[in-house]
């Protein structure tokens, strides 16, 4: 029979490494990224959007700041790009060929190229964060820790009795001991 598994905690009291790392244990906790300081206001805004609703679902640590950010500069770049882009989303060249006759091309242009691109791009990151229905679907639900089992002292005080309770118990050990004296015999 193989020897179990030793949880991180234990490894983390231990000073030891584990062999093989579980994908099920988390490395990091869970917790909200620091903004950084010098986002534009586009890319600051996109930060405040996604950050709430990552960290509602326990899917952020402050590990993944800098992840973040890039996304988030990547996003105010598209939107700057997909601005010029649908301003004039094709581009003309023309040229003459050895016999003087013009030729015009219409293709896409080149910030089209570059907001599709960034496009891509923004897609990887959310796949990432586990941002797209399909990922959030593949993605397992942290784990819920159960807090330390507590003492019988601490439960005692998270579970006092109010003084109502207190009194009436103590009417009914009274009334219990009244009862159970015989008041026929002699007291000698």
């Amino acid at each position: 029979m193989p020897t179990p598994k030793k949880p991180i905690e234990l490894h983390n009291l231990q000073g030891t490494k584990p062999t093989a790392w579980s994908l099920d244990e988390p490395i990091f906790a869970s917790g909200r990224p620091k903004m950084p300081v010098d986002l534009c206001p586009v890319a600051e805004a996109e930060w405040k959007r996604l950050v709430p609703k990552l960290c509602r679902r326990k899917q952020l640590t402050k590990a993944d700041a800098s992840v973040l950010e890039i996304y988030c500069r990547i996003y105010a770049r598209w939107r700057k790009v997909e601005a010029m882009a649908a301003e004039r989303p094709l581009s003309e060249t023309s040229w003459l060929d050895k016999n003087g006759n013009e030729h015009i091309k219409v293709e896409e242009s080149p910030a089209s190229k570059i907001a599709a691109r960034l496009e891509s791009q923004m897609r990887a990151y959310l796949v990432q964060f586990s941002a797209t229905p399909v990922s959030r679907k593949l993605t397992k639900p942290p784990k819920i820790d159960n807090p330390d089992p507590l003492s019988k002292a601490e439960m005692e005080l998270l579970h006092r009795p109010d003084e109502r309770d207190r009194l009436k118990a103590e009417e009914a050990a009274d009334k219990a001991l009244l009862d159970s004296i015989d008041l026929d015999k002699e007291i000698v």
